[in-house]
This record gives C-alpha cells, sequence and structure tokens, in this order.
C-alpha cells in the first residue's frame, strides 16, 4: 500500500466502525445511494448493502440526492418515500429525461403513495418487509449490478 497514510487504528468499539469505513473509503465508486433522512434506517441500509460487499453514499435531502445523482454513476438509488418533508418521488420526476437509466427502488412505511412510484417505473418495497427480510433488498440490487 505505497501512499497510503499510515493511520492509527481506534481500540474496541470505534475499531469495529473504523474497518468499515476504511474499507469504503477505499472503494472506487458508491454503487448505490441511498436517500434516506433518518440515520437509523440509513445506517441499517447501508450496514446490509455492505456486508454484501455493495458500496453505499447516503444523502440526507432530496437536493444532495440530485446533486449527487448528477455528479455520480450509481447503479441503483434506494429512496425514502418522504425525505424531510419532500415527497421522494420528486426526486425520480425531476431526473426523468435527465437519467432515465438508474434504477430506483422506493421503501416506504405505508402503500400510500406506491402508484406515484410505479407510474414512474420504480420498484416499491414497504419498510418492513425490507427489515423482515434484509436478503430481499440485496438481491434486488445485485440484480442491477
Amino acid at each position: 500500500h505505497r501512499g497510503i497514510p499510515r493511520v492509527q487504528i481506534p481500540h474496541g468499539h470505534a475499531r469495529k466502525r473504523f474497518k468499515s469505513i476504511h474499507l469504503i473509503l477505499f472503494m472506487v465508486k458508491a454503487e448505490v445511494l441511498i436517500v434516506e433522512n433518518r440515520k437509523p434506517h440509513a445506517m441499517l441500509l447501508e450496514i446490509n448493502l455492505n456486508k454484501a460487499e455493495i458500496s453505499t453514499e447516503i444523502a440526507e435531502n432530496l437536493a444532495d440526492a440530485y446533486t449527487k445523482i448528477r455528479n455520480g454513476n450509481y447503479k441503483v438509488v434506494i429512496c425514502d418515500t418522504k425525505v424531510n418533508d419532500e415527497l421522494g418521488y420528486e426526486l425520480k420526476r425531476r431526473l426523468l429525461g435527465e437519467d432515465d437509466v438508474t434504477p430506483f427502488i422506493a421503501l416506504s412505511a405505508s402503500a400510500e403513495n406506491q402508484h406515484y412510484w410505479e407510474n414512474l417505473g420504480v420498484k416499491f418495497f414497504l419498510k418492513e418487509e425490507i427489515a423482515a427480510e434484509p436478503k430481499k433488498l440485496v438481491e434486488l440490487v445485485r440484480g442491477y449490478l
């Protein structure tokens, strides 16, 4: 590892967190963008995907997600249906014509706005489905990679 600066590795609980961050830092590009403003939900998605060796990046609002998608080359976007006070499908609608290639996966606590997502060609899942079977999301994401 020539040219990589030496870093002191922390002990205990911080050591485990450091190792996962260290691995992510050396990946070339994130494959999946997670658009989620609730940190525990974003972290759960990130942990499950990282365990499956799928690199991720998190956007905490739609403006940040839009910028990251336009500047990045994500293979999949996982978006909460409500990010802060904004509706997640607005991000997909805003990208129509600019990026019709990147697949979106929508996650929601209820099926209330499911038809909006499906009309935009987006796969829709309830969060409880993913929480009960995290492998389901990993398999779906792998299908796009």
